[in-house]
């Protein structure tokens, strides 16, 4: 459909007629990205009727309603002296507060201004509203990509003194500091996403067989995905260690690992940034707080808000991450480390083979406890499945998720309601398993001896890490530099782990969200709170 350019007058019929014609403007214009006709529509009548009460129903307008660029403008004119119909001066103040109020909840700017060829001109524009660009950070991160590799080659037009000014003096410091500040916020990040899981339990006695059904459940899972992670990590990436650099006994040093984990005192973690000594006080202030909650009501509700502010602040930094890979590839190319990108290839098949391994053995004791075919089982999971797999959110499948509990496999519904939102938050052993690749592989990559103590470590703190990891978007990248600092891994390696992270990022939540729905199968038939003729 062509871009609109209506003229009309602000009567309340020709206004609605407007109203109409735009709304099918912006549906064939913004096409699948369309948001809500019915919200474009009540936003765009607003602005009218602003219009009609500054200057009358037999005022005269205009309506232009344009592509420009990727977004879609909507501009209103009108013709005459200088008057902001959206102004407090100029209009009632209830209308205004109205309008800015709407404005503000859907997140619209507006502008006016006065453009004073042919007579003068009134105009008000604004930009509508489409829905948010599917893997959207995976474009962004491979366009990042993409650029980084050609500034690489133009730069390598330039004199090396040039090439080694930019790289010292311009693009690794920048880095760096990006890299600090991701660390720095991932800490705190960590630090309220457990106090906040604990102490949001509620009651612990209300938890009862229930609660204890499925943490033991998940306590399996991360039990064997464990497993399956150290045989690959000692196969693939343990170093063979000579004789005159192994005089530490690993069992040692495997319990001098638990004893630094405990903090020595309450400040020095987060001075330092140890991401594990910090799990642990968050561990017990979330115990503390699941106690005191109901004596001190208020404590809750400010560590509540606190950690939406710094989820608020990760979410910001995340949109940053294009720009920390483009200058990480970037900086990756002019030191002549191109090998490291081409190295992952070995944790990506690992990845997918651990999975797999994990999801077919979760198949076949759920087929051994229900009794139900693979067949059926899929086909009941599949809505979900889809959903998670194209949104690349659980959070976004969790209505879905409820309907086939208890449609589809009979689940008693409170059983659903109290286990399903547990897991989205806690249950991610393959998240677990990517972390724990990442940290081999990028460790390897940099020439750090893989030792027993060091697979252990891997394994326990990915564990750790991906049942502690807030329910965020990018939530992976914000503690992979917990992995990092557990590992020892250069800064310098975390945009090849932020590339990693986005593109099985977006596979990691299907993966998981298939996972949970067996999990709770499983619990659920344990406890016999199944309804089973659902399920045939």
């Amino acid at each position: 459909m062509e871009e609109l350019n209506k003229r009309f007058t602000l009567s309340n019929q020709e206004i609605m007629e407007a109203v109409d014609e735009g709304a099918a403007t912006y549906m064939a214009l913004a096409g699948k990205r369309a948001d809500s006709e019915k919200t474009f529509k009540i936003i765009l009548e607003a602005y009218l009727l602003c219009f009609q009460d500054a200057y009358g129903a037999d005022g005269n307008c205009t309506l232009r309603i344009k592509r420009e660029f990727a977004q879609i403008k909507i501009s209103i004119y009108n013709k005459g002296p200088a008057m902001n119909p959206i102004s407090t001066e100029d209009s009632l103040p209830d209308e205004v507060d109205f309008i800015e109020n709407l404005t503000h909840k859907l997140g619209i700017v507006s502008k006016y201004e006065y453009l004073t060829k042919n007579g003068g001109y009134n105009v008000v524009s604004y930009f509508a509203e489409k829905k948010p660009l599917k893997n959207k950070m995976l474009i962004y991160i491979l366009t990042a990509i993409a650029l980084a590799v050609l500034m690489f080659f133009l730069t390598g037009l330039l004199p090396e003194s040039t090439q080694e000014i930019i790289y010292t003096g311009i693009t690794q410091p920048i880095f760096n500091k990006m890299t600090a500040i991701i660390t720095t916020v991932a800490s705190w990040l960590v630090l309220f996403a457990v106090i906040t899981g604990i102490g949001g339990m509620g009651d612990t006695s209300k938890v009862g067989k229930l609660g204890k059904m499925i943490f033991g459940e998940m306590g399996k899972s991360y039990l064997v995905e464990s497993i399956l992670l150290g045989i690959a990590g000692g196969i693939f990436y343990m170093t063979t260690v000579s004789s005159s650099t192994a005089t530490d006994n690993p069992f040692a040093q495997i319990i001098q690992l638990v004893l630094d984990i405990i903090p020595s005192n309450i400040v020095q973690p987060f001075v330092d940034d140890n991401a594990l000594q910090i799990i642990v006080i968050a561990i017990f202030a979330g115990v503390v707080l699941l106690q005191i909650g109901k004596k001190l009501e208020y404590l809750p509700k400010v560590c509540f808000e606190l950690s939406d502010l710094v989820n608020q602040m990760m979410l910001i930094i995340c949109k940053l991450l294009p720009v920390l890979v483009f200058f990480g590839i970037y900086n990756m190319l002019l030191s002549g480390e191109l090998a490291k990108i081409i190295s992952v290839y070995k944790m990506i098949l690992l990845f997918f083979g651990i999975c797999f391994v994990f999801v077919l053995l979760l198949t076949l004791r759920a087929k051994h406890i229900t009794g139900l075919s693979f067949a059926t089982m899929f086909k009941k999971q599949k809505d979900p499945f889809i959903i998670t797999l194209t949104t690349s959110s659980q959070v976004a499948a969790i209505p879905e998720n409820l309907k086939t509990f208890k449609d589809g496999f009979g689940i008693d519904e409170r059983f659903a309601n109290f286990a399903l939102p547990l897991c989205v938050v806690t249950y991610m052993p393959c998240g677990a398993v990517f972390l724990g690749l990442v940290g081999f592989s990028l460790a390897s990559i940099a020439g750090i001896v893989i030792d027993l103590s060091i697979v252990i470590k891997v394994v326990l703190v990915c564990c750790i890490v991906a049942i502690a990891a807030p329910p965020i978007p990018g939530s992976a990248l914000a503690v992979m530099p917990i992995i990092f600092a557990a590992c020892g891994i250069p800064g310098d390696l975390y945009p090849l782990a932020i590339v990693l992270g986005t593109i099985i990022g977006y596979l990691l939540p299907a993966f998981n969200c298939y996972c949970l729905q067996l999990k709770i199968l499983i619990s659920a038939y344990r406890l016999d709170l199944v309804d089973k003729s659902k399920c045939a």
